[in-house]
């Protein structure tokens, strides 16, 4: 049996026992979804400022050890796969950042889809099962893509821009033909 925090194992009082009142009524209901709608985008809004910063990063680094290598023409070419080592490194802390992020863009996409997106417009043909799946997600976290697929997504072609590394790592091997 898990313990709670703050609770004594020993000691049974009907405070602990029944924790905070869940919402009975449908407002107290709505309530409770919209903080926790909240809650899930201030997350997802955090983890993505994380990639952001790491990319950011990646993108500095690149231009900084390009201008080290082209500088001169006696500098070593040690810079260049030294830059390609720390790209590498920065994609790989990337890739686990954005497997935190998926988790919550996913739940946060679930509740547009399947709540916000029916009050707006009801239809029918749509699953009620969407709560659970959540709730479930809530008790068991799991990442819902692997670290594989995670570095392919950072690194994928399309979108270059929105994806330094893939550019990154081009940058670096044209540097490495001209030099």
């Amino acid at each position: 049996m898990e313990t709670l925090i703050g609770v004594n194992p020993g000691i049974e009082t009907d405070e602990h026992q029944t924790g905070p009142p869940l919402p009975v009524t449908s407002s107290e209901k709505v309530n409770a979804v919209i903080h926790y709608y909240r809650g899930e985008m201030g997350r997802m809004t955090s983890w993505r400022d994380r990639i952001d910063r790491t990319s950011n990063w990646a993108i500095t680094v690149v231009a900084a050890l390009l201008s080290i290598s082209l500088s001169t023409p006696t500098s070593h070419h040690g810079v260049i796969l030294f830059g390609m080592l720390i790209i590498s490194l920065l994609l790989l802390i990337e890739a686990r950042q954005y497997r935190f992020f998926d988790v919550y863009r996913s739940r946060v996409r679930q509740l547009e889809r399947y709540y916000f997106a029916q009050v707006m417009s009801p239809q029918a043909d749509l699953t009620s099962d969407w709560a659970s799946a959540i709730a479930k997600s809530l008790r068991k976290p799991t990442f819902f893509i692997t670290y594989r697929e995670a570095v392919f997504r950072r690194i994928e072609p399309p979108r270059l821009c929105r994806r330094p590394f893939g550019l990154s790592y081009a940058a670096i091997a044209g540097a490495s033909s001209v030099a």
